[in-house]
């Protein structure tokens, strides 16, 4: 997988954004989405789940 395939937006999403806040909210979500995949693959190296 290329970077443009991992890092891409689908353009629904964006589409739906239509000022700072809902831009700053879906951030802040994909921000959190990024964390708890990154514990997830933490606990199954670690633990080998």
């Amino acid at each position: 997988m290329n970077d443009n395939e991992l890092f891409k937006v689908s353009e629904e999403a964006l589409n739906k954004i239509k000022s700072q806040e809902e831009f700053e909210e879906f951030i802040q979500r994909l921000y959190k989405q990024g964390v708890e995949a990154l514990l997830k693959a933490e606990i199954n190296e670690h633990f080998g789940y």
